[in-house]
C-alpha cells in the first residue's frame, strides 16, 4: 500500500486548526494534570509504587511532546519529499502561519483556554462533589467489624454541655458525690473505695477539672477530712472556695504555705543548717 503524501499533507492543512490545536493541547492539559497533581506527600513516606508512578507520570509527558515534535517532523520530511525543499518550506509556513491567524483574536483565545482549563474543572468537580459521594456510599454499603463510625463534634460536644446545680443538695453521709449521669440522677463514690483510689483529673481547657475539685475539696472539709491543695500556679479562685466551704461548715480556715516566696507562709528547712 502506497503511502499517499499529497493526501496527508492536504489532511494536515485542513484539520490543523481547529482539529489537531485543540487535540494536541487538551492532552498536554490531561497530561500536565496528571502528572503535577495529587497530595503532597514527603518523599520519605512514598513507597516503592508511589515512586515508580512519578517517574512515570514525567517521563509520559516528555514521551507526549517528544511526539508533537516528531508529528512535525514527519510532517516537515513529507513536505520536503513531495514539493522539494523550497516549496515543503512554504507549506510547513502557511500551515502554522494559518494557525497563529486565526489563533490571534478574541473567540479563538477563549476557546484555546476552555480547553486547556477542560481537565482542570473535570479534576476539581471529580474531587469537590463525585470522590465525598463515593467515598459515603463505600462507608454506607460496607460491613465494618469494629463499632467505629464517624462523628461530629458539635454533637460530642452537646453531649457532655455543663449543667447548673447545685451540689450540695446532693450530699450524702458515707458516699462522695461526683456528678450527675445524662439523665439527672447523682453519681456516688462510697467512702471508702474514694479513700483508697488515686483520683486523675485529666481534660482540656474550660472543661470542668477545676469545678469537680472544688465539689470533691468542699465534701472533703464538710466529711471533716483532713485536705492538702497543691498548686504550682497558684490558683487563688480555688482557695477562695476553701476558705468558704470552712465558714460555712464551720471548720478552722484552711493555712497557706506559699513555697515560692511571693505570698504568706514561708518553708526553708534547710535555713541556718550546718553542713
Amino acid at each position: 500500500m502506497n503511502f499517499d503524501g499529497v493526501g496527508f499533507l492536504r489532511w494536515v492543512y485542513d484539520h490543523a486548526y481547529p482539529g489537531l490545536t485543540y487535540l494536541f493541547l487538551l492532552i498536554l492539559a490531561v497530561l500536565i494534570q496528571f502528572t503535577f497533581s495529587g497530595h503532597v506527600t514527603k518523599k520519605s513516606d512514598l513507597s516503592v509504587m508511589d515512586h515508580i508512578i512519578s517517574y512515570l507520570r514525567v517521563k509520559l509527558l516528555v514521551f507526549y511532546v517528544l511526539i508533537v515534535l516528531m508529528f512535525n517532523g514527519f510532517v516537515l520530511l513529507v513536505s520536503l519529499n513531495v514539493f522539494g525543499k523550497d516549496d515543503g518550506l512554504e507549506y510547513l509556513g502557511l500551515i502554522y502561519g494559518n494557525v497563529l491567524n486565526q489563533v490571534l483574536n478574541v473567540s479563538s483565545v477563549i476557546s484555546l483556554i476552555t480547553v486547556f482549563l477542560v481537565p482542570y474543572l473535570i479534576h476539581l468537580v471529580y474531587r469537590r462533589f463525585i470522590t465525598p459521594r463515593i467515598s459515603a456510599w463505600k462507608r454506607k454499603y460496607r460491613v465494618s467489624q469494629t463499632g467505629d463510625s464517624l462523628s461530629d463534634i458539635r454533637v460530642e460536644k452537646d453531649k457532655y454541655a455543663s449543667k447548673t446545680f447545685d451540689n450540695r443538695k446532693y450530699y450524702k453521709d458515707d458516699f462522695v458525690f461526683m456528678g450527675l449521669n445524662p439523665d439527672d440522677e447523682p453519681i456516688y463514690v462510697s467512702d471508702e473505695e474514694f479513700k483508697s483510689k488515686n483520683l486523675k483529673i485529666l481534660g482540656a481547657t474550660q472543661t470542668g477539672k477545676g469545678v469537680i475539685q472544688q465539689v470533691l475539696i468542699d465534701q472533703a472539709i464538710w466529711k471533716g477530712w483532713g485536705v492538702w491543695f497543691f498548686d504550682q500556679k497558684p490558683d487563688d479562685f480555688i482557695y477562695s472556695v476553701m476558705v468558704q466551704s470552712c465558714k460555712d461548715w464551720n471548720k478552722p480556715l484552711p493555712v497557706i504555705l506559699d513555697l515560692t516566696g511571693e505570698s504568706i507562709g514561708s518553708y526553708a528547712p534547710f535555713e541556718h543548717g550546718l553542713l
